[in-house]
């Protein structure tokens, strides 16, 4: 699995309140949900998710399409930047 997919599967099941609220929404239980963050989310989940909250994803993708780190707000491209120069 591509390490961006991971992060991005953990974005949404982070913004729908964690695994606990995506257990409960999905009707399965909360392993399942912590498997989703590195296998991938079912498609179909994935698009019932996408039905209830169309706007987190629209967040997500906005968030990707200008270059940002969602967790520190910077460039995730500096970050290589420095670790090369050091």
């Amino acid at each position: 699995m591509n390490k961006n997919k991971h992060t991005q599967y953990s974005q949404i099941i982070d913004k729908f309140g964690g695994t606990c609220a995506v257990s409960e929404l999905c009707c399965v239980t909360t392993g399942a949900v912590s498997q989703w963050r590195y296998m991938g989310i079912p498609r179909a989940r994935l698009m019932y998710l996408k039905l209830l909250r169309p706007d987190i994803f629209a967040e997500i993708i906005t968030d990707q399409r200008s270059g940002t780190d969602q967790r520190s707000g910077t460039d995730p491209r500096s970050k290589i930047n420095r670790r090369k120069q050091d």
